[in-house]
């Protein structure tokens, strides 16, 4: 049976499941599977649970060993077992697997093909160890030091230029885009000039639009990998009304901040505007750059690093001078 397992792709369900388990059918008696527990439970990996088959060897339940001993010998599996089951397909990926398993507070997860057939199961000590190994490797990507396999560098293993040439890229392009942001500050250096208090504001304007671009493209990320049937369309309705709201509330309450420390209205007024533009634009940066990564078939954690980070700054900085220079 291993053999088979190795046959499944990496990564996913069929390629991290045992096929040791115990496994009944919905016509036996409690008492046959106590038998059967007691002579070869040293031959499972897991005796948490039996999976009930019906009589065309498809899952048709699971019974807790707790609720097992409960019960009557005499008593029939299937009017005791639960029929309500969750389950994952052999080539769901084992990123989904966990955050099922998370998401319905579940220990251990039956797999089954596309007709329904148990082929076995992701036990609960491979759901903590893909969990671990998926958030290190999400968190490493986010922050650009992984290599292109997704493998992390042990620093002590590997030679100082394989190390500059894994990180230097990812900040190559924060170099790139910071000669832009100076590029598109040059361009307005005359509305500059005649409004210098203005630029003190740059950087509470970029990080609250980075900001709310990172909470979306978090969110994104993980929906991506938790839903099979993911609508873009709605998910970008949402979260625009979330964002627009997001957006008002930012714009006003420094206006009022600004009133109560500065009273200029003018200022108050632009930078309201532009914080209130620059977190819009942050749908951009925080949707639409990692559902186009997925849809590629490029891992959107990638788009939280490095290149989601500049690449809202630079709109953000645009706007904001684009609506000093309309506003004044």
């Amino acid at each position: 049976m291993e053999e088979e397992i190795k046959k499944y792709r990496k990564d996913t369900a069929g390629s991290i499941m045992t096929t040791k388990v115990p496994v009944v059918f919905n016509n036996d008696s409690i008492g046959t599977i106590v038998d059967l527990l007691t002579k070869y439970s040293s031959q499972f990996d897991s005796i948490n649970y039996v999976y009930v088959l019906n009589g065309r060897k498809k899952l048709a339940g699971v019974l807790s060993i707790k609720e097992l001993f409960r019960q009557k010998k005499r008593v029939k599996v299937k009017d005791v077992m639960v029929d309500e089951l969750v389950v994952v397909r052999v080539n769901t990926d084992q990123e989904k697997v966990v955050y099922k398993a998370l998401k319905y507070n579940i220990k251990a997860l039956p797999v089954v093909d596309k007709n329904g057939f148990f082929l076995g199961l992701v036990q609960s000590d491979d759901i903590l160890r893909v969990l671990k190994k998926e958030t290190e490797e999400d968190l490493f990507q986010m922050a650009g030091v992984v290599n292109k396999k997704g493998s992390f560098d042990n620093i002590l293993n590997i030679s100082v230029f394989k190390s500059v040439s894994h990180r230097f890229p990812w900040l190559f392009v924060g170099i790139l885009g910071g000669l832009l942001i100076a590029r598109i500050i040059g361009i307005f250096e005359e509305t500059i000039y005649d409004n210098i208090v203005l630029i003190m504001f740059i950087p509470l304007v970029t990080y609250i639009a980075s900001a709310v671009s990172t909470q979306m493209s978090t969110f994104m990320i993980r929906d991506l990998a938790v839903n099979g049937n993911f609508l873009f369309f709605r998910y970008f309705f949402k979260n625009f009304l979330i964002v627009i709201s997001i957006a008002v509330m930012s714009g006003l309450s420094f206006f009022l901040i600004d009133m109560f420390f500065y009273g200029d209205i003018k200022t108050g007024i632009i930078l309201s505007v532009a914080i209130f533009s620059a977190i819009l634009s942050s749908l951009f940066s925080g949707l639409f750059v990692p559902f186009s990564l997925s849809r590629a078939g490029i891992d959107p954690a990638n788009a939280s690093g490095p290149f989601g980070t500049i690449l809202q700054d630079t709109l953000s900085i645009l706007i904001y001078f684009s609506v000093i220079s309309l506003m004044l």
